[in-house]
């Protein structure tokens, strides 16, 4: 699913941890800026995380995934992966362990502009597999029909 914070929301890079095990699974809080001094406070309690695959280096906060740098990006798109799931809840567990803050309940996003283009960008690659298994399907039926009739005219022959 889709989800839109506030104008000035913004990851926090000072929290951002990373964890590897093959891969790197690099996540940064979600937080909302002071909107008089434009600081980001230190907050009870981070729920939402912006994650990404191999977009930091593990060892110092340098979360550089997604739209991270984009001031107009204040959105998300919920991570539907669950094999991924348990990896980013372990770079939580290291950020909550290294900074000592506090995330319950994570929920795991990428931080993006605009979910709706993804979200569409998605459908329309799943349309374009659709299609083309649709087409190699007909395909094969094609030549087992005609394969078939070739093979039951020739039974006549005998």
């Amino acid at each position: 699913g889709r989800m839109v914070f506030k104008p000035g929301s913004q990851l926090d890079l000072r929290y951002s941890m990373g964890f590897r095990n093959v891969d790197l699974y690099c996540v940064a809080p979600v937080a909302m800026s002071n909107s008089t001094q434009n600081q980001l406070p230190t907050m009870a309690n981070y729920d939402f995380w912006a994650v990404g695959l191999n977009c930091c280096s593990g060892e110092s906060p340098d979360f550089h995934c997604g739209e991270f740098s984009n001031p107009h990006a204040h959105s998300g798109l919920r991570l539907m992966r669950d094999n991924l799931r348990p990896f980013f809840r372990l770079a939580v567990k290291q950020a909550e362990a290294a900074y000592n803050i506090k995330a319950m309940h994570p929920i795991f996003l990428y931080w993006l502009q605009d979910p709706a283009l993804e979200m569409r960008a998605y459908q329309e690659e799943g349309y374009k597999y659709f299609t083309l298994g649709l087409f190699a399907h007909f395909s094969l039926q094609l030549f087992l029909v005609v394969a078939a009739a070739m093979g039951f005219s020739r039974l006549n022959e005998f």
